[in-house]
């Protein structure tokens, strides 16, 4: 009887840690999910201004997601004039930019720095769910801090990225990205927000390189539902995107 009792009371301990383990994996997706709702304007399709300032300079693109896909969008150059004419197409894993006088898109990388520090993944990457997986967490200076690691082929830009949030609320804070090695690469601060449509959203970031220490200031504003139709985010229709 109390070999039997025993054995009982041994699986109740290894199911009851199970379920722990299992709640927390499910509470840490849930806040990664909540972090990422800070930019998603909608559910379905939707566009934005990305306006990036470095010292006194200033670029200003349009952002167009497609509302079949979170990890398909186009980038449509606005200022300054000389870049009127460039487009730039994400497709999961795959970046592909269009200018004046070429005759075809070619492939970049996401960490190809498209204005100051803001790369094409920087621009185009809303969310990190679905593109990276939570190592581990933990609570520091006030702050959760979820351990992330890119998912294989999924078009993470970063390798790795401690992103810190706020514990009730969830709305990020910061992110630390880093390359394969575990090395800091940049810093984005989430700097500002504002209820927009019904919602609270990230309307202000500030980029740090990590090597240079250089800055850019990012102001994301003119959220609308209106996108392309799905059949203008291909290589072939990017050219003829205005």
């Amino acid at each position: 009887m109390k070999n039997i009792s025993l054995l009982n009371i041994k699986k109740i301990a290894a199911a009851a840690a199970l379920s722990a383990v299992m709640c927390a994996a499910f509470c840490e997706d849930s806040v990664l999910a909540k972090a990422d709702s800070y930019r998603e304007y909608s559910p379905g399709g939707f566009s934005f201004d990305f306006s990036v300032t470095e010292q006194s300079s200033k670029s200003v693109m349009r952002v167009f997601l497609d509302a079949q896909s979170r990890d398909t969008s186009l980038v449509i150059y606005k200022e300054p004039k000389k870049y009127r004419r460039r487009v730039v197409l994400t497709i999961k894993n795959a970046f592909y930019v269009h200018d004046s006088g070429m005759s075809s898109a070619i492939r970049i990388t996401p960490r190809e720095m498209l204005f100051g520090q803001a790369s094409a993944g920087d621009i185009t990457r809303i969310a990190y769910s679905g593109m990276y997986s939570i190592e581990s967490s933990e609570e520091s200076d006030g702050v959760l801090v979820l351990h992330l690691k890119a998912e294989k082929d999924r078009g993470a830009t970063y390798d790795y990225v401690d992103l810190s949030v706020e514990p009730e609320t969830c709305r990020p804070v910061e992110a630390v990205c880093k390359g394969s090695g575990g090395v800091p690469i940049k810093v984005i601060a989430y700097t500002d927000f504002a209820h927009i449509g019904g919602k609270e959203l990230v309307t202000g970031l500030m980029i740090t390189d990590s090597k240079s220490n250089k800055t850019s200031s990012v102001v994301l504003s003119g959220f609308s539902t209106e996108t392309y139709p799905s059949s203008s985010f291909s290589v072939e229709e990017m050219k003829y995107v205005r």
